[in-house]
């Protein structure tokens, strides 16, 4: 039941007005952030990659190829309006600018889309606003779209919020020409709406309890040794000298490799975590039966098709094919005890962990009414997430885990507090500016404090002292929580808003 005939009918209960409200006021906070912070003064305002895109934005647009960066080139589509701007002659910084407004104006409309998506899912307006808010100022969606305008991880953010709002809104058919366009967006994004696609909203079985510890348990018990055993034993190959380098510039330290012992049981723990989750996945009946399967197979063939197509029409015999990824994500997690945990805290904010924690919670038996397809979508990830450190390569998985975290049972007391950590976390923003001019005249590393106010939002250039820092608001955030979660338990009766209405 609902207790929406106690609700006064204001404007911000309402779905609509309200989603509207929110995306216009999220487009004015970015506005006015912009002109205080500026672009990352990096090549003119395009960055790094950025830099690199554009160049290749003006050969396509001047209809010539690009040669030998298979790797880059299936991000180009999500920068087709510039290429049709470059073909009309806009210079480089006007490129910049367009893009700048366009990333504002799509950010903004997800802003308003996520909210909807809250309140079609049955979400208490109260608890929807607070965990929106605090999903809002995570570091992809508050700072990048306007600092670094030249990367496809915006567009990326767009895709994933609205294959969760056509979901939540029943546009299945729409999930499928999204699902062929992610792929070529940003590796991993096709997670979300391959899922969402294979489970509609009408077909979802989350109010049928399917716990099954003795299934989950003996499954788990025979597959995590093997796990373990391969994982460990590709990491123990790596050398100390090679995890501290990773991504250390200048003499800058980005590993504690004299916590490798720790640093290795952190990483068996999080496979752990994941084969158990893995495990329980699998012997759950009610999530396979919110999976339809004409649309799984249609998904599917959509997937492949644009797979194929990718695969035919770029040449990967030479030039950048991508990184090692499982390579690289290895070095990332010996290099601190749970890095990728404090990471993803940093970048995207305490949903992430609240997200997670509702999968593990989902796992022993507890909150059954979350969505399936929500449920597998950010399963998808966890694997990701828990060993990779670099937050952006898995930007997809962060509009889920608002949604997630907005439909997990919260006291209105941890909902507050999540929203302060947020701010707290968003805050050192605001002398990005500065910091970053500072160090970009003096040529310091990236590990030096004034540049990880950029750098120590993505988890593999992220110094020691960084670390430090986001394990301490990492275990900061735990206590306050639990704490927040006792005191609602000893008050049953003033719980405050919960997920759901």
């Amino acid at each position: 039941m609902t207790n929406s005939l106690r609700i006064p009918n204001t404007w911000w209960h309402r779905s609509a007005p309200s989603s509207l409200m929110i995306g216009l006021l999220y487009a004015l906070l970015l506005t006015v952030l912009h002109s205080i912070l500026g672009h990352i003064p990096v090549n003119e305002g395009r960055g790094w990659d950025g830099h690199v895109y554009l160049q290749y934005i003006e050969l396509l647009g001047h209809g010539q190829a690009i040669v030998a960066d298979p790797y880059r080139s299936i991000r180009m589509s999500g920068f087709l309006p510039l290429v049709g701007a470059s073909a009309l002659g806009a210079p480089a910084n006007t490129l910049v600018t367009i893009q700048t407004i366009l990333n504002i104006i799509l950010i903004s409309t997800s802003a308003g889309m996520l909210h909807d998506t809250l309140r079609q899912l049955g979400v208490a307006p109260r608890a929807a606003l607070l965990s929106l808010a605090t999903g809002l100022l995570a570091w992809p969606l508050l700072i990048v779209p306007f600092y670094y305008p030249i990367l496809s991880d915006n567009v990326a953010l767009v895709v994933s919020c609205l294959c969760l709002w056509c979901w939540a809104r029943g546009h299945q058919f729409a999930l499928y020409p999204l699902l062929a366009y992610a792929v070529w967006v940003l590796p991993g994004l096709f997670l979300v709406p391959l899922v969402l696609a294979a489970m509609p909203r009408d077909f979802d079985h989350s109010s049928a309890t399917s716990f099954r510890p003795r299934a989950s348990l003996l499954l788990f018990a025979v597959s995590v040794p093997c796990v373990l055993s391969l994982v460990l034993s590709i990491a123990g190959q790596l050398g100390d000298d090679e995890v501290a380098s990773h991504s250390a510039h200048l003499q800058g330290h980005t590993a504690l490799m004299s916590l490798r012992t720790l640093s290795s049981m952190a990483l068996a723990a999080s496979i752990t975590v994941v084969v158990w989750l893995g495990a329980r996945s699998v012997v759950d009946s009610s999530l396979w039966k919110s999976v339809r399967p004409t649309h799984a197979l249609a998904a599917a063939l959509v997937l492949a098709a644009s797979a194929v197509a990718m695969y035919l029409l770029l040449d990967w015999t030479s030039g950048f094919q991508g990184p090692p990824l499982l390579h690289y994500m290895l070095m990332q997690s010996l290099a601190a005890p749970f890095k990728p945990l404090v990471a993803h805290f940093l970048s995207f904010g305490p949903v992430i962990i609240i997200a997670m924690a509702g999968c593990i919670a989902w796992s022993i038996g507890k909150l059954q009414h979350l969505p399936k397809a929500l449920l597998a979508s950010q399963l998808s990830f966890l694997p990701l997430l828990l060993v990779g450190s670099e937050s952006r390569q898995w930007i997809g998985a962060l509009p889920v885990a608002i949604v997630v975290a907005a439909m997990t049972p919260l006291s209105l007391l941890q909902r507050l507090c999540c929203l302060a950590f947020a701010l707290l976390l968003a805050l050192p923003s605001l002398w990005l500016k500065p910091a970053v001019g500072g160090a970009l005249e003096q040529g310091a590393s990236f590990q030096s404090s004034d540049w990880q106010l950029y750098f120590g939002r993505h988890g593999p250039w992220m110094s020691i002292e960084t670390y430090e820092l986001g394990a301490f608001m990492l275990v900061a955030f735990g206590l306050t929580m639990t704490v927040g979660w006792l005191q609602a338990r000893r008050r049953p009766s003033g719980l405050g808003d919960r997920g759901r209405a």
